[in-house]
């Protein structure tokens, strides 16, 4: 079993903490021409990458090349550490003078609305977290945002077991595929419909919708939905480490 990391934005961490989302997809990078995917082996996916010359080659011995892409989210039974945007609002020690603690707040749980009084009200998620020796916590800027790809180990709030890896087209996904992988299905009761929605955008196709949101993040790397790329679809439970 290995700790690994998995970066994922505020939408996912929102829908695993809700326990909508069970299913995450990454890119195989790297086999943009491949046509045909054989098996995965431990960790790795591998790809047919040439088709046989002839029948006689094929009979004697097959000459074709194969390539292998390993999942970043590993096998059934690791455990993932989720990296989101975060930030150390402060710093302090138990009374006891067992540990050093960093406050750690979380993006995706933080939220800012109006009071009845006309205040602000601000509503947010932190955790006592306890780095090992050696880490400087003394330094901590609670107004700024770290990246989700700063995130270190100790700071994790959000662990979850890899249950099952599968190697598929990004359009393959099935609807109930779209729903287990964050997009949440609700009633609009003015309009008198259904709406698939993330944080990307909504639409009544639920395809549609999970495109917005898979385009969101993949498009500036030319894999978007349109591509029809390979993806490993990893699915996984929330779990202590």
């Amino acid at each position: 079993m290995r700790e690994l990391p998995c970066l994922m934005n505020g939408n996912g961490v929102r829908a695993t903490l809700d326990g909508r989302k069970t299913q995450t997809r990454r890119p195989v990078v790297g086999v943009d021409r491949v046509d045909k995917f054989i098996r995965m082996d431990n960790d790795r996916a591998i790809f047919d990458s040439l088709p046989p010359i002839s029948d006689a080659f094929e009979s004697i011995g097959d000459p074709r090349m194969f390539i292998s892409r390993r999942n970043p989210l590993g096998i059934p039974g690791d455990l993932l550490y989720i990296r989101e945007a975060w930030r150390q609002r402060g710093a302090g020690g138990n009374l006891d003078g067992s540990g050093t603690y960093a406050l750690v707040e979380y993006r995706a749980s933080f939220r800012e609305r109006w009071g009845h009084d006309g205040e602000i009200i601000m509503e947010y998620a932190d955790k006592r977290c306890y780095p090992p020796s050696g880490v400087d916590i003394s330094k901590s800027d609670h107004r700024r945002w770290r990246p989700s790809i700063h995130m270190p180990k100790w700071a994790a709030r959000l662990w979850v077991c890899n249950t099952g890896v599968r190697v598929e087209r990004i359009r393959d996904i099935t609807e109930d595929d779209v729903l287990a992988d964050g997009v949440r299905q609700v009633w609009d009761f003015d309009e008198d419909i259904d709406y698939f929605e993330t944080d990307a955008g909504r639409s009544t196709c639920p395809f549609e919708a999970y495109a917005y949101l898979w385009d969101s993040i993949y498009a500036k790397r030319g894999l978007e939905w349109d591509s029809n790329c390979w993806v490993f679809v990893t699915s996984y439970e929330v779990t202590e480490r």
